[in-house]
């Protein structure tokens, strides 16, 4: 089943940019499509990914018959390999609703992959950090 009704990303706290609990659920091309749209805005943003629990991996069936979590993977691997001057041109960081060994696990791949900083924190310190990566007081 293909996400292209729900949406990734929550535009309504602009530039704090809140990235769907489900967002491992998410095609790849679903994915790419609303990446783009969200870079096509031009503007600065940063995202705020809600709390993630690296053990709980999706299973095969919450990703669309024909393409794994692997396969969605992929083709955000590959999207971003063309595409990551431009994301990291508009993505001013990430901030991650994670702390301790998953923090620290999630943090330095992400950064790699996506090619901004990436900053882990708990919950309720999240949108001040993401306020302070975007300078906003």
């Amino acid at each position: 089943m293909s996400n292209k009704n729900r949406q990734l990303y929550d535009l309504s706290d602009w530039p704090l940019v809140n990235v769907s609990a489900e967002f491992m659920c998410f095609l790849g091309n679903d994915w790419v499509a609303q990446t783009e749209r969200l870079l096509a805005q031009n503007r600065p943003f940063v995202l705020i990914y809600p709390e993630v629990n690296v053990a709980a991996q999706p299973d095969e069936s919450s990703a669309a018959v024909g393409e794994s979590a692997r396969d969605a993977r992929a083709i955000i691997a590959k999207w971003l390999k063309i595409h990551r001057n431009d994301f990291s041109q508009r993505c001013r960081g990430i901030v991650l609703n994670a702390s301790g060994e998953t923090a620290s696990h999630l943090v330095s791949g992400l950064e790699r992959m996506y090619g901004v900083p990436v900053k882990a924190a708990k919950a309720e310190q999240t949108m001040n950090l993401a306020k302070e990566i975007m300078g906003i007081s």
